[in-house]
Parts: C-alpha cells; sequence; structure tokens
C-alpha cells in the first residue's frame, strides 16, 4: 500500500520525467556543452517572439510566423544584419524539421529569397 510520503516521491519522480521530456523538444539533447547552451539560445529566441506575438501554436510554424520572426529579431537585440536574422530563424526551421514537420520555409520559397 502507497503511504501518502510515497505517492508523494512517486509523483516528484513522474514530473521530473516529464520536465526532462519537454526539456529534450525544446532543447534537444544535452551532449557537447557549448552546442547544447547555443541550441537553447536560439530556441528560446523563438518561444519569447511567438510568446510577444502570440504565435501559437509554436510548432508547426506557420509562413506568416516565420516572417514576422525574422522581422521581430532585429528589433529584440539581433543587430548582426541579415546573417544573424538567418541563423536564428535556420534554427527555428531546422527544430521544427526535428520535430517531424516540413521546412516552413519550402511553402513560401518566392517571397523568401526576397530577403
Amino acid at each position: 500500500m502507497l503511504t501518502c510520503a510515497r505517492l508523494s516521491i512517486c509523483i516528484l519522480i513522474f514530473v521530473a520525467e516529464l520536465d526532462r521530456d519537454v526539456l529534450f523538444v525544446l532543447f534537444g539533447a544535452q551532449g557537447k556543452p557549448k552546442l547544447a547552451q547555443k541550441r537553447k539560445t536560439l530556441r528560446l529566441k523563438y518561444v519569447l517572439f511567438a510568446n510577444e506575438v502570440a504565435a501559437w501554436p509554436l510548432l508547426p510554424i506557420k509562413p506568416a510566423n516565420l516572417m514576422r520572426y525574422a522581422m521581430w529579431l532585429p528589433r529584440h537585440g539581433i543587430n548582426s544584419g541579415w546573417r544573424g536574422v538567418s541563423t536564428y530563424v535556420s534554427a527555428a526551421c531546422k527544430w521544427q524539421k526535428e520535430l517531424g514537420w516540413p521546412d516552413p520555409r519550402a511553402d513560401i520559397w518566392f517571397y523568401w529569397d526576397q530577403f
């Protein structure tokens, strides 16, 4: 029979496992520390954008939200021009592809090439 203390411990273990699964989906495998931190930074920027402009659901990325994200980045700390914006947009697209959806740039290639 489970006591209250044992049940609490089981719940904490379950929540910790769930948190690990959620963090894996958000930030990927935590392999090399520098690479994992960079991936986390790039993905977190997209999450901040989605939260600020209510671009939900987070994934799959809608083409209009991808364009909004590209325009949002320079006003929110990405001051390295198109190269920096492209890095962040590519990271969001790669994240989507890792989770099984197609690259959102494929739907808007004509407009994307105009950038």
